[in-house]
């Protein structure tokens, strides 16, 4: 597709995705074949795609520009950035590239083919896992969870659907479209939960957010009423998602639409 502009993309591999080194120079929709949609997230269209060149699978997100808020177009690029910090890390979606036309924005993505955490906890009757199984993935989500806040992203959208399943079974933490990401001045010796060298609390000044944003039933409480929140939500999250594996549902509802109350 001519008039393609490539966003600054950095490259990195792992052992089961590895980018392609012209993917920083040139990448447009017509090297992709476009199989089948996979679905929608927070801000985009998600499709199955396969490389013309090497027929590898792949995850393309789409943004359409016309009729896009100009707030998804710029968290667009804050989760391109947010993608780019985690580049290697195998507990977190890896990014290859991202590109745009005059029609979208894209993001060529890891294609995880294991589906989500959703889908394993659906095929369980009454949605209940072993506890084994549920401690494992509990431990994994801690560790992707971890990695993410080493490099100053919290990803504040963590649920089952947004967990998606290597080809080996682990966990990858994906959807990072409502990440925030901060500004780091030494990223190599970045403490998430002890910035100031005084350990307090989980979220802790400068590393605060206030937008409100998210699924209802796995945000944390400072979130709902609307207070200054951190790096902790993102473990709510992860507390949620454990006892729901060990329930079959999740241990908070809502109450005249804002507070929360145990059911």
């Amino acid at each position: 597709m001519s008039g393609t502009t490539v966003l600054n993309t950095s490259t990195g591999s792992t052992s089961r995705v590895v980018p392609r080194s012209y993917f920083k120079n040139e990448t447009s929709l017509s090297d992709f074949i476009v199989r089948a949609r996979l679905g929608a997230g927070a801000n985009g269209v998600v499709y199955r795609v396969e490389d013309k060149i090497t027929n590898k699978t792949m995850a393309l997100k789409v943004i359409k520009r016309q009729g896009a808020a100009l707030c998804d177009l710029q968290q667009f690029r804050v989760e391109l950035d947010a993608l780019k910090r985690v580049i290697g890390d195998a507990h977190c979606m890896q990014v290859e590239a991202g590109f745009q036309d005059a029609q979208c924005l894209y993001l060529a993505l890891a294609f995880y083919p294991g589906g989500d955490l959703h889908d394993v906890i659906r095929i369980y009757p009454r949605r209940i896992l072993p506890v084994e199984q549920a401690r494992f993935y509990a431990a994994e989500l801690l560790v992707g969870v971890y990695h993410l806040h080493c490099q100053g992203v919290i990803h504040r959208d963590l649920k089952p659907s947004n967990i998606l399943i290597d080809s080996h079974g682990h966990l990858v933490i994906a959807d990072l479209g409502l990440a925030k990401v901060f500004t780091l001045d030494d990223p190599k010796s970045f403490s998430p939960y002890n910035p100031t060298g005084t350990f307090t609390s989980l979220s802790q000044a400068p590393y605060l957010a206030s937008s409100l944003c998210g699924t209802a039933e796995y945000m944390a409480p400072e979130l709902i009423l609307g207070a200054k929140y951190g790096f902790a939500i993102d473990f709510w999250a992860v507390g949620v998602m454990l006892y729901e594996m060990l329930a079959g549902r999740v241990s908070l509802g809502f109450f005249d639409g804002s507070l929360l109350t145990l059911v």
